[in-house]
């Protein structure tokens, strides 16, 4: 087959900066490193799937539920010791933070996310946050294993925290890497 036809029977690919619905109850694992926004929608081989640990194992997810679902202080949370740290280690700036005055105000503004997601029962796309945006560039980062099963991409932690928190059963994304043996998307509605 030839022209459109033959175009017509090629399995869709994903796309660099896809939206995905991930079902929040699926979402357990993360991969083991941060993986680049720019390798969104890339097939992958390889084991870096199996390469992974739980979210909540992950520092920024702990301090959040223990935050919001124990009611304990962001200091008493973590959150600012951790932060503090990172800052450190990088002898500058961690998401836009330098000091301990740019951690309060920035974790009080997750506070009024947090209430706002809560009232309205759901979570904002990205686009909805920062203003125009090229598909889903710079949402919650999403891969798919090899058995299509989600793994977080260790990028937009306090918004998978707030859903984790409240129970959303699902949140828009963006998709990251896609193993090739990745056989079914149970756990995502792409496009």
């Amino acid at each position: 087959m030839t022209g459109d036809n033959a175009n017509n029977l090629a399995p869709a690919l994903p796309l660099y900066a896809e939206r995905i619905w991930a079902k929040i109850s699926q979402c357990i694992f993360a991969v083991g490193q941060k993986t680049s926004h720019r390798k969104s929608g890339l097939v992958v081989g390889g084991d870096w799937d199996q390469q992974r640990k739980p979210i909540s194992e992950i520092p920024k997810i702990h301090y959040c539920l223990r935050h919001w679902h124990d009611s304990l202080s962001w200091e008493d949370a973590g959150a600012f010791d951790h932060m503090l740290e990172l800052i450190q280690q990088k002898s500058g700036a961690v998401d836009g933070l330098t000091n301990l005055k740019d951690i309060k105000v920035r974790y009080a503004n997750l506070d009024r996310i947090y209430a706002q997601v809560k009232a309205d029962s759901r979570l904002q796309a990205v686009e909805t946050i920062r203003g125009k945006t090229f598909r889903k560039s710079g949402g919650i980062f999403f891969h798919l294993d090899r058995k299509g099963k989600p793994l977080f991409g260790n990028a937009g932690h306090h918004r998978l925290a707030i859903a984790l928190s409240l129970g959303i059963s699902h949140i828009p994304a963006q998709l990251g890497l896609v193993h090739p043996d990745a056989k079914k998307v149970s756990c995502f509605a792409l496009r």
